[in-house]
């Protein structure tokens, strides 16, 4: 997400496989906190590339199968982003209940977009 040539240059919403508006949520805030931490020209002797956080997180621009909510989360936590993770969870749940119900090749029935969900209190439950 973040070119390490230029410091300053930052790809939004790249990875696929992913809902989109909360990893962009957390993408930018991360990118607004990025862009304050900057106070020093680039060197090029400086790679801010970490393989071990790339390797421990699995990433990859594919983030489907769930790796999107610990990337969010890493960036959440780096940055100081405070997140309601009732909520956070509840935008998984959805997102992971409905890619389960896609279908499986183009053409096929896609019933799955009938779906319909309403937010009940937790006191109810």
């Amino acid at each position: 997400m973040r070119y390490s040539k230029y410091p300053n240059l930052f790809f939004l919403g790249l990875p696929f496989g992913v809902a989109p508006f909360p990893l962009f949520e957390v993408q930018a805030t991360w990118i607004n906190y990025a862009l304050q931490q900057i106070d020093e020209p680039y060197n090029d002797d400086d790679d801010p590339y970490d393989p071990e956080l790339v390797k421990d997180l699995g990433l990859s621009h594919y983030m489907g199968n769930g790796k999107q909510w610990d990337y969010c989360q890493y960036l959440a936590t780096d940055c100081g982003m405070q997140r309601d993770e009732a909520t956070v969870q509840k935008i998984a749940d959805i997102y992971n209940y409905v890619s389960a119900r896609r279908p499986k090749y183009p053409g096929a029935p896609d019933t799955y977009r009938q779906l319909d969900f309403s937010s009940i209190p937790l006191s109810n439950v």
